[in-house]
């Protein structure tokens, strides 16, 4: 694997994009299901519910919805909400954007698992088994395995994070969290892992565009240059890119970080 190839894909990508109305929509992603609700919580939530000693936990309309009914009596408890508005911008271009920010936390009430019955048992088996996530979880690390050997990763770690993003690599811990069954959305984490591992990642509170247009477009590459461009969501990776590109070009942004891209592949695949 050489630099013009990777240069080559991204240029062909690149290309793709520049006219998105021809570009497939994007895919809904399939979240992966642990079979615990309260996974998907953040960890102070999920400290709340250990101490309220709830195996899991979900609000009332959650848990009919998961065919289980709270026992009549029962007492809720409470858990961080992030509270988000919605406005309305202009980009680069004068095209208006939506976008929303979090401005504060409110409390949301939940039930214990301990406090609910089952009252639909075929839907509530459906949401309880997580044999597929596990069968995903296999697939992922034989796919990915020489990336994750040179990383020094045994594994990935599966949790319900629907709601709160699709997946995350966690510098601290050094392990990355699936929420989705995609390899695309494995290979952007990845990416990232390997961006920390050769000391390119931009290291700052939050989201860094820089970071994320890295990750996206290098995981369309590699996916692409491991000859599995059939895995590889074109609609949502343009959407992903366009959006962390803050209204500039997006081939000339994507382009201008192509030297990180390049590097993450030769690490990942040579």
């Amino acid at each position: 694997m050489t630099s013009d190839q990777v240069k080559e894909v991204t240029t062909k990508l690149l290309e793709q994009f520049r006219n998105p109305e021809d570009l497939p929509e994007k895919l809904a992603f399939l979240y992966i299901n642990m079979g615990r609700w309260s996974a998907r919580w953040s960890a102070g939530n999920q400290l709340i519910a250990m101490i309220y000693e709830a195996s899991d936990a979900a609000t009332y309309k959650t848990w009919g919805n998961l065919g289980r009914q709270v026992n009549k009596g029962a007492e809720s408890f409470s858990i961080l909400k992030p509270l988000k508005r919605s406005y309305t911008t202009t980009d680069d271009d004068g095209k208006e954007v939506r976008r929303s920010y979090i401005y504060g936390f409110g409390g949301h009430n939940v039930f214990r698992l301990e406090d609910t019955k089952i009252t639909d048992q075929e839907v509530w088996d459906k949401f309880a088994d997580n044999k597929k996530a596990k069968e995903f979880m296999s697939e992922a690390e034989e796919f990915f395995a020489p990336v994750l050997t040179k990383l020094e990763l045994k594994s990935f770690e599966a949790s319900n994070t629907q709601g709160s993003g699709a997946a995350a690599w966690y510098s601290h811990k050094g392990s990355i969290t699936m929420g989705v069954e995609s390899l695309q959305v494995t290979a952007h984490e990845l990416v990232h892992a390997i961006e920390h591992k050769l000391g390119n990642l931009t290291i700052a509170p939050g989201q860094q565009p820089d970071n994320e247009l890295v990750a996206e477009l290098g995981s369309a590459v590699m996916l692409n240059l491991m000859g599995h461009e059939d895995k590889v969501d074109l609609g949502f990776t343009y959407e992903y890119l366009t959006n962390y590109a803050n209204g500039k070009d997006l081939t000339k942004t994507c382009l201008s970080l192509l030297y990180r891209v390049d590097a993450a592949m030769k690490f990942a695949l040579v």
